[in-house]
C-alpha cells in the first residue's frame, strides 16, 4: 500500500518539472546532507564502474566482477560520501576561512576580495597536494586490498607508491578546475553531490586503470603501469596512459 502510494507522487514530482525538482532535492539535502551525498556518492561509483565493465571492457552482465564493483561501491558510500562531506566542509575552509563563504559572495566581491582568492586558490592546493595523494588515494587502494579478501596493508602501500604519479595526473585534469568551481560557486550542502556528479567519469578512468589490474605480486624492480585506453570524451587525460 506504502509502495503504491509513493509511486504517483514521484512520478506527480517529476511531472512538475527541473524547478521543482531541484527545489525537492535542495531541501532534502539541506535536511540530511551527509546521507544524501552517501546515496549520490555511492550510487554514481557502481553506475560508473559497471559502464566501465560493460560498456569499454565488453563484458556480459554475468561476468561483471561483483567483487570489484562492491569494492567502488563501499568506496564511494564510505569515502566520497562520509569523510569527504568532513573534508570539503569542515576540515579545509577551517583550514581557509576565507575560503569557507565563496560561494555566497558576490560577483563583484569574488573578482576583487584578492585575499579571498589566494584563499581559494590554497584551499583547491591543499585539497590536490595534501589530501588526494596522501589520504584520499592510500584509502582507495587499502579498500580494493580488503573487499578482494587480503586485506594487506603492505600490498595496498605499494600499489600506491607505484601509481601515485599517473594517478595524480588523472585526478589533475579533472579535479583543480572541478574544485575551483565546486568552492567559488557551489552551495556546501550540495558540495559532495557536485563532487558525485565531475567524479562520475574519474571514477570510470581509475576503475579501467586499477580495477582490472591482476592480484599481481609484490616485487623489488620498478614495475611499469600497463597500457590504459583513455575514455573518450575525456582525451586530455591522455595522461593517464602509460606504455610498458
Amino acid at each position: 500500500m506504502l509502495a503504491a502510494t509513493r509511486i504517483p507522487r514521484a512520478l506527480a514530482a517529476l511531472a512538475e518539472g527541473p524547478t521543482a525538482l531541484y527545489t525537492r532535492g535542495d531541501a532534502v539535502a539541506t535536511a540530511h546532507p551527509v546521507l544524501f551525498g552517501m546515496v549520490c556518492a555511492g550510487l554514481k561509483t557502481v553506475a560508473a564502474d559497471l559502464t566501465v565493465q560493460t560498456v569499454v571492457e565488453k563484458k556480459q552482465l554475468h561476468e561483471v566482477d561483483k567483487r570489484r564493483t562492491i569494492t567502488f561501491g563501499l568506496f564511494g558510500v564510505g569515502y566520497l560520501g562520509g569523510i569527504q562531506y568532513a573534508v570539503f566542509n569542515k576540515v579545509l575552509p577551517a583550514m581557509w576561512p576565507r575560503a569557507s563563504n565563496f560561494a555566497m559572495r558576490s560577483s563583484h566581491d569574488k573578482i576583487n576580495n584578492t585575499k579571498a582568492l589566494r584563499s581559494l586558490v590554497g584551499l583547491v592546493a591543499t585539497e590536490q597536494l595534501i589530501h588526494t595523494p596522501f589520504v584520499f588515494l592510500p584509502c582507495f587502494y587499502m579498500t580494493k586490498e580488503v573487499v578482494e579478501g587480503d586485506g594487506n596493508v603492505d600490498v595496498a602501500l605499494t600499489k600506491w607508491r607505484r601509481n601515485i604519479i599517473p594517478d595524480m595526473c588523472a585526478d589533475m585534469v579533472i579535479w583543480v578546475p572541478s574544485n575551483l568551481v565546486n568552492f567559488a560557486f557551489v552551495p556546501q550542502h550540495f558540495r559532495v553531490p557536485f563532487v558525485a556528479l565531475t567524479s562520475f567519469a574519474y571514477t570510470m578512468v581509475l576503475s579501467f586503470m586499477r580495477g582490472g589490474q591482476k592480484r599481481d605480486v609484490v616485487v623489488e624492480e620498478p614495475v611499469v603501469l600497463e597500457e590504459a585506453p583513455v575514455i573518450e570524451p575525456l582525451a586530455a587525460v591522455a595522461c593517464v596512459a602509460a606504455t610498458p
